[in-house]
């Protein structure tokens, strides 16, 4: 069993660095104070997390899921990369609630984890497995979230990699989505893909590098 929760929590926290960037990025207006800001978020994602994981069987294969997600992430790729975190304070959301903070983190956690959920659905055992691996994934990525998201306001360059990276995992995870059919295979994936990549890219280099 040991060794199931530790395989879990590395497959969490490696697919879940994006996500934290993506929320971290959206609630940086919020009131509340970081360490606070912190330990909501991970009360929140130890809740959510486990319970998307239980119920991505059934709920992925929802025609259309995978699509509105995928199209939904690309679009914070595309703000991700192009705007520095620093000025996300600027930004014309404000989220200065707790029921706001709520809402920001659950929302981009479900529309960033589908892939997530279906990997450790088909690794885990159990919902106990998901829900220990869960917990360490998450306390060390919140522990990490202050230095991850500093040097990602630091340097445009990180930002703009991340960004891309999400972009092309968000077309990836379009793999049996039933409404493309025989498009879902990996030769037509893949480049979609890199295309995804390179315009996310193009896009923060010319906002943030150039």
């Amino acid at each position: 069993m040991i060794r199931d929760v530790a395989v879990v929590a590395v497959l969490f926290f490696v697919t879940s660095i994006d996500t934290i960037l993506l929320i971290l990025n959206a609630v940086s207006n919020s009131l509340y104070r970081r360490r606070k800001t912190y330990f909501m978020i991970f009360c929140i994602l130890c809740t959510v997390h486990p319970l998307y994981s239980y119920a991505v069987d059934s709920i992925a294969r929802f025609p259309g899921l995978r699509l509105v997600s995928a199209l939904i992430i690309i679009y914070y790729a595309f703000r991700l990369s192009g705007e520095p975190p620093q000025l996300s304070s600027h930004s014309k959301t404000t989220r200065r609630t707790v029921f706001a903070l709520i809402g920001t983190t659950v929302w981009l956690d479900a529309i960033t984890s589908i892939d997530t959920s279906v990997l450790v659905s088909a690794t885990s055992p159990s919902f106990i497995v998901t829900a220990a691996g869960n917990v360490i994934a998450m306390a060390l990525l919140i522990l990490l979230a202050p230095r991850l998201y500093r040097l990602a306001s630091e340097e445009s360059w990180l930002n703009v990699s991340v960004g891309s990276f999400v972009a092309f995992s968000a077309v990836i995870q379009l793999q049996g989505e039933p409404l493309l059919g025989r498009y879902t295979d990996a030769i037509y994936l893949f480049p979609a893909g890199i295309t995804a990549l390179a315009a996310v890219g193009a896009y923060g280099w010319h906002k943030q590098l150039r």
